[in-house]
């Protein structure tokens, strides 16, 4: 798992989402022109792999927010615990599990809006 996990930023780190087509798409932006929660985050990760932290923020400003969650989650991992058992607790608390699915929704809709004001949220 590690390994694909370094093949995989290593594929990133090298091959620029924006220039190559080989990544996936998301489904939701193809059939209606929106962007969900996690539009950008290939973008914004290979943006942090370049240390282009401003970048990355403007791809995808979630992804950037919920880093210290996700390291938590490395740390976590690397003492022994698998993800999916840490990822169990989290959401075996209803308030917590709402609150996130809560922030990834105002995220969408938000960076969704005709407004300038969220402008950009857009990748």
């Amino acid at each position: 798992m590690l390994l694909l996990a370094v093949v995989v930023l290593a594929v990133l780190f090298q091959f620029d989402p924006r220039q190559h087509g080989f990544y996936p798409k998301c489904q939701l932006h193809s059939l209606t022109g929106l962007n969900c929660a996690g539009c950008g985050t290939l973008r914004a990760t290979h943006h942090l792999l370049h240390g282009e932290f401003l970048l990355a923020f403007r791809s995808n400003a979630l992804l950037i927010m919920a880093l210290g969650g996700l390291g938590w989650l490395g740390l976590r991992w690397i003492r022994g615990e698998p993800p999916a058992v840490v990822l169990q607790k989290w959401f075996s608390r209803p308030t917590l599990a709402l609150v996130l699915v809560g922030i990834a929704l105002a995220f969408t809709v938000l960076r969704n809006l005709p407004v300038a004001a969220f402008a950009w949220m857009n990748p």
